[in-house]
Formats: C-alpha cells, sequence, structure tokens
C-alpha cells in the first residue's frame, strides 16, 4: 500500500542506498584525484590562490636565506554548481518496482563520486586556452620556465622531444626543476598505441622497449581525438586544484560532507510530488577545478601532422 509511511520507509532507504554507494565510488576515486590535484575545503565562494613562480628546491645556504615569496602570482576560482536529478513516477513505487529504482539511485552516487574527476579532465582539455597563475594557458610556448606545449601527434619522437622539453625547464636562477614525467594522459583513440608504446617490454622485432613503464597511461574518454599529455604527479605539488565546499553539517573531506542528496517525494510538501505524482531525487556538489604548477605537465591538442 502506498501511504506516507511507505514512502517515508522508501525514502529513507534510497537514502542508505545513495550513501553507501557514495562512500565505495569516492574511495575509488580518491586515490586518482588526489594524485592529479592539490585538494581544498574551502567555505568562500571565490577562492584566491597565490602561487609562487618557481618549484623551490633545496640550496646551499650561502649568507641570507633566499626567499621565494608567495605573492609572485594571484589565481582565483569561482565555485560552480553541479546537480544530477532522476524522477520516479509513483506507480514504480506502488507495484514494487524498486528493482528498477535502486540502479537509478546508485547511479546518482556514482556520478557524484566522479564529478571532481570529471571536472579535472575538463580543466585539461581547456588548458590550451584558459590562463593559469602566470597569466599564460596551462600549456603555452611562452611560459617562464620553459615551453611546455606541441601541436605534433602521439608518436614515439614526439614523445620524447616533449620528454625533454619537460626536464629541460628550469626556474628564475637558471636550475633544473627536476620535473620528470611519470603519467600520460590520453584520447581514447590513441590508447592502444599509448599502451604498446609503454606497456610493452619488447618491440616487434623482439628488441627491448626503451620506453617499457617509463610512464604510466591513463585512458581519458572525454578528451578530443588524439589529444595526449604528459604529467610529474610523484610530487606533492600538483599540475591541477579541486577546491571542494563543505555541505552543511558535513564532514570536511568526507564524501558525506561534499555531497548532498535531497528527496521531494512528499505529496503534502512537494508540487511536484502532488500535481504530477512524480518524485524526484537528485544529488549536488559544489567546487571547481583548476591549475596549479603548470611546470609539472606538458602537451599536446593532438594537431599536427
Amino acid at each position: 500500500m502506498l501511504n506516507r509511511d511507505y514512502l517515508r520507509d522508501a525514502s529513507i532507504g534510497f537514502k542508505a542506498w545513495f550513501y553507501d554507494q557514495l562512500e565505495v565510488s569516492s574511495a575509488a576515486m580518491k586515490a586518482k584525484i588526489e594524485q592529479a590535484a592539490m585538494v581544498l575545503n574551502t567555505t568562500e565562494q571565490i577562492v584566491k590562490h597565490t602561487w609562487i613562480g618557481d618549484l623551490p628546491r633545496m640550496r646551499q645556504w650561502a649568507d641570507e636565506r633566499q626567499i621565494e615569496w608567495l605573492s609572485a602570482g594571484q589565481y582565483a576560482l569561482e565555485n560552480l554548481d553541479y546537480e544530477v536529478t532522476v524522477g520516479i513516477d509513483r506507480d514504480d513505487l506502488r507495484y514494487d518496482k524498486i528493482g528498477l529504482v535502486k540502479p537509478a539511485i546508485l547511479n546518482l552516487a556514482e556520478q557524484a563520486a566522479k564529478q571532481p574527476w570529471i571536472a579535472l579532465m575538463q580543466a585539461f582539455i581547456d588548458g590550451f586556452t584558459n590562463l593559469c597563475s602566470d597569466g599564460r594557458a596551462l600549456f603555452s610556448d611562452s611560459h617562464p620556465s620553459g615551453d611546455n606545449l606541441t601541436t605534433d601527434q602521439f608518436d614515439t619522437a614526439a614523445y620524447k622531444a616533449l620528454r625533454i622539453q619537460m626536464m629541460a625547464q628550469a626556474d628564475s636562477r637558471s636550475n633544473r626543476l627536476g620535473v620528470y614525467p611519470t603519467h600520460i594522459f590520453c584520447a581514447y583513440d590513441i590508447e592502444p598505441t599509448v599502451q604498446d608504446t609503454f606497456n610493452s617490454e619488447f618491440l616487434a622485432a623482439g628488441a627491448s622497449n626503451i620506453l617499457y613503464k617509463t610512464v604510466q597511461p591513463i585512458m581519458v574518454p572525454e578528451f578530443p581525438a588524439k589529444m595526449w599529455i604528459l604529467a610529474d604527479l610523484s610530487k606533492a605539488l600538483k599540475p591541477l586544484i579541486w577546491q571542494q565546499v563543505p555541505q552543511d553539517g558535513g564532514l570536511e573531506g568526507g564524501s558525506r560532507g561534499i555531497v548532498e542528496f535531497i528527496a521531494k517525494d512528499d505529496p503534502l510538501k512537494d508540487e511536484q510530488a502532488f500535481m504530477r505524482k512524480k518524485y524526484l531525487y537528485g544529488a549536488s556538489i559544489t567546487g571547481r577545478a583548476g591549475y596549479g604548477f603548470h611546470q609539472l605537465v606538458a602537451g599536446s591538442a593532438g594537431g599536427g601532422s
């Protein structure tokens, strides 16, 4: 029987399904997100990130300390709201079609857990035009530290050349930054070639593959065709930022703390439920992806011959 008690119990069950799946999905994504980005919890709508121009390194102490001032560059990120919502007809609950409803609720949780990663990958995609802390595009041939842009499509020669570009970067005192690519992000269409290049121990002719395991491939379905990016993800500093806003009463840093689940399924309170017998369930998250240290990435939008 479909009454308020039934709906209340169903709503409580949906919420439990959602948060249980959210914990599982968030745990799977957490390592990927924190490997690529510096994660910041904030309660401000616009966050001003203050950067130094160089990647600081230890040096021999002579006379006085050489100070790397954090005011060398500022970079503001305004948070964005993300949502995903499903509607369920009253009759699907009346006739106990819970088996059809549960996957939809679980999908809400999966999408909420993936959103930071999707936003970070979109930041990479936009990095050929969007500006970073030094006022240039993330991928540019005019960074003071050196060129981190190529127009070449992926092949072994292009990889070697871009790898050298990354490692050749220097600070304002002409010291090498100590950047070594550890990962390659690539579009779906070049993934087979990328996987063969770095995960095959031997070449077709039987000779040893000198590029074997030099970087770890990560295929990004959202990347445009032919796009590829090298990244050094071995450091505490990262090429990307993910800033997130904890929900009221949430636990900072935990998935329950940054994702809000709302049920609109009470006919006495919710117009959609009363007027159109439609029950709505949605998840939302507030945050923003942006750029950290451009010195740690180099890439190609996939152009060239």
